[in-house]
């Protein structure tokens, strides 16, 4: 079996477990660095009346979509190695037709894929995900997501305990040489005057939740993998645990979550037609798990490497069509 593993030439820790698995199980993995297309690797869909034809070409050979087995969407970055000297404009062009040309590419594969790209593109809709959390059950902070002022103004004091302000899409910035991520952040009365500076960028602000601990649960398949963490040891990282990542990454321990809980998550896999997912949650002082988030292509190496979680293996399994997987809806397929 052949299994092609899609991400990028920095992501050095995920992939060469997922490949390493999958070659235990008896596959072929295949890597494609995305950010080296299209200077290095050269990619090609044709179609020829009725006959259609997609295929890439890498220093290592060439690969013909159509035999394989599996496509491990993990991360997407083409055009990163333009010449630094190229104009922003050409840059912007470039990288925009060869995003298109990747996922159409991959998009129109046959091929079972952990998880297509515009499954998780929808699934990383936050606003969707609490919808459909708070309808499943789960409790789910009190949020705001926008830009007016005076309704943030109002929504801080309507909670005496304090609101946090966070992102919808998570990003980073390059500054003086190093990668600069936005943490969630205490908003402070003193930031209340600052709140016109809206105008310029929507925020999303939620209800401090108390926390006794932080809880990770990754699920693959059918499988789920619950950890947690005490966040309130540090001042550092009583916000956002992140911000002690480092000090914390060992400190993970499993969790069993109660059978309810699980049921719920599997639920809101099911949803979002996810085989793959990094949730977050908060357990209360007083014992009540508020849901936070899921990540679709959240990190999974230093929860595996902490608590001995399996996690590659999982996800070789699920590739493989050795563990249950969910079928995605394709365009232009009727429904099972």
């Amino acid at each position: 079996m052949k299994v092609l593993v899609v991400t990028h030439s920095n992501d050095k820790y995920c992939p060469p477990l997922v490949m390493e698995a999958l070659q235990k199980q008896g596959a072929q993995a295949i890597r494609l660095d995305t950010d080296c297309f299209p200077t290095e690797v050269k990619i090609n869909l044709s179609y020829r009346g009725a006959e259609r034809r997609m295929f890439f070409k890498t220093a290592d050979g060439d690969v013909e979509l159509d035999e394989l087995d599996a496509i491990y969407c993990r991360r997407f970055s083409p055009a990163g190695k333009l010449p630094d000297d190229m104009d922003i404009q050409y840059k912007r062009t470039v990288h925009r037709e060869s995003y298109a040309t990747l996922l159409g590419m991959l998009s129109c594969s046959d091929t079972f894929q952990l998880d297509p790209y515009d499954v998780v593109s929808r699934a990383e809709n936050k606003p969707l995900q609490l919808k459909l959390a708070q309808q499943l059950g789960f409790t789910v902070p009190e949020t705001l997501s926008g830009n007016d002022p005076e309704e943030v103004r109002a929504f801080f004091h309507r909670h005496p305990d304090g609101i946090v302000a966070k992102v919808l899409k998570a990003f980073s910035i390059q500054e003086e040489g190093r990668e600069m991520v936005m943490y969630t952040n205490r908003l402070q009365e003193s930031h209340l005057g600052e709140l016109d500076r809206l105008a310029l960028g929507p925020l999303t602000f939620q209800q401090l939740i108390p926390k006794a601990l932080e809880l990770r649960v990754t699920v693959v398949g059918e499988r789920i993998f619950a950890a947690s963490v005490d966040s309130q040891g540090s001042e550092k990282s009583q916000t956002d645990w992140r911000r002690d990542g480092l000090t914390l990454q060992t400190a993970w321990s499993p969790y069993q979550l109660p059978m309810d809980v699980e049921r719920k998550i599997l639920r809101l896999m099911d949803i979002l037609q996810l085989n793959y997912g990094a949730l977050d949650f908060i357990l209360t002082p007083q014992g009540e798990l508020v849901f936070l988030e899921i990540n679709p292509a959240g990190e999974f190496v230093w929860m595996q490497t902490c608590t001995g979680f399996p996690i590659a293996d999982a996800l070789a399994e699920v590739l493989l069509g050795k563990a249950p997987r969910r079928e995605t809806y394709r365009f232009g397929t009727p429904r099972a």
